[in-house]
């Protein structure tokens, strides 16, 4: 009863996805970012012409809610649907049975093992693909990550003023529970970077918020993260901003790569498991290990610098501990930052 509970919770929230980020990827994969980027920019076009033509002189709680009509999760955004469904965009899909998890069992993980094989390339399909952004590779699911529960910490963070720690918890809770280890088996340390990035992507499009401050050093990346606003008001009217151009290379980068920033498992035989399918990827006579490239962690250590631990896995491939399901993140980030969860 308790497993099918979480059954028909799972297929209700329909917004948990896995993704293979190993197999293929030294494959001749193109980039999407131009593609991406000019049907983002057609999404922000439409919705300022919608508005516009209802009169709400620019009322930016109407222009949120009708932007959350195209940029949210793969069930109700039009611009996630869109992208899986292109003949345009280039996911890179592996059968569940040649993927890293294919040696899982049905009790370790019964979304992988029992609806993988059902939903494979649909929307809301367990086992998400990839796409490649500029040099990153990221699963689709990082996409409705970003801009569903990363709309989440826009509210939290930049609108109902708490902390960076307290917004940063909403992912990690899901990440440990329902949405992540305790059903699907994986703590995606890639979901959790692509939920960060995303609330900079909702506060730039107005900028509003530029007044909420952290007191840091210059280089803090919270602060120093700016783009947009890629829509302003003249005259009671909305404008596309022609003065700044999106681009998802802004946003995205190699912590939302699972196979550089590497995911948790539920359990110590689901590691042992997912290294042994790497190790037979490796009779191609490539190296595949996480980090694919420890020296692109490197960089991500010091790009996040004290907020890396809420979003980068220092540990590589391992298991979910207690500590780890009952961690809390406190006030204290600069001390924080300096401590091994």
């Amino acid at each position: 009863m308790k497993y099918l509970i979480l059954f028909f919770t799972f297929i209700h929230l329909g917004i948990s996805a896995e993704v293979d980020s190993f197999n293929k990827r030294f494959d001749d994969i193109p980039d999407m970012n131009d593609i991406l980027n000019k049907k983002t920019i057609s999404y922000f076009k439409q919705a300022v012409k919608d508005l516009n033509g209802k009169s709400h002189n620019c009322d930016p709680k109407r222009l949120y809610r009708r932007m959350r009509k195209d940029f949210k999760n793969h069930i109700t955004g039009r611009f996630n649907r869109w992208m899986i469904e292109s003949k345009e965009v280039k996911i890179i899909y592996t059968t569940p049975k040649k993927s890293i998890y294919k040696y899982w069992g049905t009790f370790e993980s019964f979304p992988i093992k029992l609806l993988s094989p059902l939903m494979l390339k649909k929307p809301a399909g367990v086992l998400a693909g990839y796409v490649r952004v500029g040099d990153t590779f990221l699963g689709t699911d990082k996409f409705e990550h970003f801009l569903g529960t990363g709309f989440s910490y826009f509210k939290s963070y930049f609108l109902n003023r708490k902390s960076i720690e307290e917004t940063v918890q909403i992912g990690w809770n899901d990440e440990v529970g329902l949405l992540g280890g305790m059903t699907v088996g994986v703590m995606s340390f890639g979901d959790l970077a692509a939920e960060f990035n995303g609330m900079f992507f909702w506060n730039d499009i107005l900028r509003f918020n530029d007044n909420k401050t952290i007191v840091t050093p210059e280089s803090d990346y919270v602060e120093s993260k700016r783009n947009g606003p890629y829509i302003i008001c003249k005259n009671k009217k909305w404008f596309i901003n022609k003065g700044k151009v999106f681009d998802w290379r802004n946003y995205i980068d190699d912590s939302f790569d699972e196979a550089i920033n590497c995911s948790l498992f539920k359990t110590k035989g689901m590691v042992t498991k997912v290294k042994k399918a790497l190790k037979e990827l490796g009779q191609d006579g490539r190296n595949y290990q996480c980090p694919m490239s420890k020296s692109k962690f490197e960089n991500l250590k010091k790009k996040y610098g004290k907020y890396g631990p809420f979003i980068l896995n220092s540990k590589g491939l391992g298991h979910i501990t207690k500590k780890i399901k009952k961690m809390k993140w406190e006030n204290t980030i600069l001390q924080q930052s300096q401590q091994s969860y």
